[in-house]
């Protein structure tokens, strides 16, 4: 640690912005950027990594922080500060812009991706865990990797990304396949619609099913699945039934079901919906009434709603459907 008049000064004021804080195991907070700021090379970048969180986890403001520290540091920790409206890896990549918050980042996702830190077996479900080790990884790669000066268009994918691909999985994918749906029944739980999934569904025959009937595909970048929808070749029985409303056309269709993604990338639902599009013209999809995201994204990609549907165990259901101009 580099002691001077101004580290002492964030390491009280980190303190006791942080206190009562813990880490998922049980540890102070404050001991995670005390360790960051003992790798720093110089007093501002010490200072950064000491407040680094402390903006986006405490009710400090940067406003507070500009009246004690220089410039250097306020500019440093408001790109180390991550906003939830904005996209992950964009995030990143604007730190790469800056060599004090680039080092300070790198540092934190050293520390991050030290698994040592969890003890308790039960501290981190093995799906979070697997989720994290992705996100740092390209995080990582983003920020050692990217050419400096490098202009960027943000993490939203589009179909001519060279290391984009869609493809039939196949039982190798099956673990990373799981996980994802695990992170799709967290975010739905976590935004008012914990009961279309539950606590485990697809289940795992379901999914089996998909990749042996050769229905099932990922959506990859760079090897790593990030995406994953079913794709059926023909019609869906519970599409036989609809009320509150009627088919536009009873002409033959493909079903699109069980699309998730592990919210890394942006697009992931657009890009599964562009696709099928392109393999036949006449789709149709379900959502349940609580999946407002789901129904925002089919809507804005030419998706009408039709009216009601049920599942084979009576589950309502709202129905989509897509016809090509």
């Amino acid at each position: 640690m580099i002691y001077t008049n101004l580290t002492n000064k964030a390491m009280k004021l980190a303190y006791d912005a942080h206190h009562g804080q813990l880490d998922v195991n049980g540890v102070p907070y404050i001991f995670h950027p005390y360790h960051l700021a003992e790798q720093m090379p110089d007093e501002i970048t010490a200072c950064t990594a000491l407040l680094h969180d402390v903006v986006e986890d405490t009710a400090v403001t940067l406003e507070e922080l500009a009246e004690e520290f220089p410039a250097e540091v306020i500019e440093a920790l408001r790109l180390l500060t991550h906003n939830d409206s904005t996209d992950y890896f964009d995030y990143i990549r604007t730190i790469r812009s800056n060599p004090i918050a680039r080092t300070v980042k790198l540092a934190d996702l050293d520390h991050n991706q030290d698994e040592s830190r969890i003890t308790s077996p039960d501290a981190v479900p093995a799906a979070r865990l697997e989720r994290w080790r992705r996100k740092y990884k390209k995080a990582r790669e983003i920020l050692e990797q990217e050419p400096a000066g490098q202009k960027v268009t943000g993490q939203k994918i589009h179909e001519s990304d060279s290391n984009l691909s869609i493809r039939k999985a196949v039982p190798d994918d099956l673990p990373a396949i799981l996980s994802i749906y695990q992170t799709a029944r967290e975010f739905m739980a976590a935004n008012g619609n914990a009961s279309q999934w539950g606590n485990n569904r697809p289940s795992v025959d379901v999914v089996k099913a998909d990749i042996e009937k050769n229905q099932l595909h990922v959506i990859t970048e760079a090897g790593i699945i990030h995406g994953v929808f079913a794709f059926l070749p023909g019609s869906e029985p519970d599409y036989a039934v609809i009320e509150q409303g009627t088919w536009i056309s009873d002409t033959p269709y493909r079903a699109v079901h069980r699309v998730a993604s592990d919210g890394i990338l942006k697009g992931i639902v657009t890009l599964c919906m562009n696709f099928c599009k392109e393999q036949c013209g006449h789709l149709r999809i379900d959502t349940h009434e609580n999946n407002h995201v789901m129904q925002h994204v089919l809507e804005k990609n030419g998706f009408e709603k039709r009216g009601i549907i049920h599942l084979s165990d009576g589950s309502p259901r709202i129905a989509y459907e897509y016809i090509s101009a």
